[in-house]
């Protein structure tokens, strides 16, 4: 999914699909559990940043609160600290 999101945002045009794919991914029960959990949030806050829909960025706030509840206290401290950076970069929130 990363690199997905690198060849589209080159060609600035990140489709829904590749949004479909990466909320797929967040229903995993394992995100928040295994040793890639910093490059998955890292993932999830480029494609926050580059999404130009509110609302699907506002969804994906949501349900990385909803992982954060249920994952290790690491995860969930970065889940929040990215959280709070999302406002900078989308003010529309």
């Amino acid at each position: 999914l990363s690199l997905l999101l690198q060849l589209m945002a080159g060609r600035r045009a990140v489709s829904d699909r590749f949004y479909r794919a990466l909320y797929a991914v967040m229903l995993s029960p394992e995100v928040g559990r295994t040793s890639k959990a910093p490059l998955f949030v890292s993932l999830v806050f480029k494609a926050m940043k580059a999404d130009v829909s509110v609302k699907r960025v506002a969804a994906f706030a949501k349900r990385l609160l909803q992982i954060a509840t249920q994952a290790p206290a690491p995860f969930a401290a970065g889940t929040l600290f990215l959280l709070s950076e999302v406002p900078n970069a989308k003010p529309a929130l």
